[in-house]
């Protein structure tokens, strides 16, 4: 299986690092995007965000095309653009789009809209799912917040 993760990517430090790690302990062939990379350097430049964000989603768009993943798995993504996302799809008709956040889907622009591209959608809290239902969005799942036991460890309480 071949996935292209969208993530906001910091080694050790993010939840997309920790993805890429157990996905490849899995035995998936995973490649990653982040989508935030230079975005975030330009905090505070409004046009120049603007830009990068353009030019971000078109370099999306060649690397899904180049790695030709049978997953696209959207970690937040709240800077890509449905057109995005619409295009891998017409140019890859058999990937699936799946998308995960901790966040409310309804409250960032861009993934607001792109809800009925998302082939699948997973979210850590049950009134979420059961608005996006009510909307008749199918294929959106409860999957509450968990840990990692290379990050997350027991802790004794001896020595606080």
């Amino acid at each position: 299986m071949k996935i292209l993760l969208i993530t906001h990517y910091i080694p050790e430090y993010t939840e997309g690092y920790y993805y890429v790690v157990d996905f490849k302990r899995m035995g998936v062939d995973i490649d990653y995007f982040d989508y935030r990379k230079n975005y975030m350097l330009l905090e505070g430049n409004i046009f120049l965000q603007k830009i990068n964000k353009k030019l971000m989603n078109k370099m999306l768009i060649k690397k899904a095309l180049a790695f030709n993943p049978e997953i696209l798995f959207i970690l937040k993504g709240e800077l890509i653009y449905p057109e995005t996302l619409k295009e891998i799809k017409n140019r890859l008709p058999a990937i699936k789009i799946v998308f995960r956040t901790g966040d409310d889907p309804t409250k960032f622009y861009h993934i607001y809209r792109s809800i009925p591209i998302y082939d699948y959608i997973f979210l850590p809290e049950p009134y979420w799912v059961e608005n996006l239902k009510k909307c008749g969005k199918k294929n959106v799942y409860y999957v509450p917040f968990g840990f990692h036991p290379d990050v997350h460890r027991p802790y004794d309480k001896k020595n606080i």
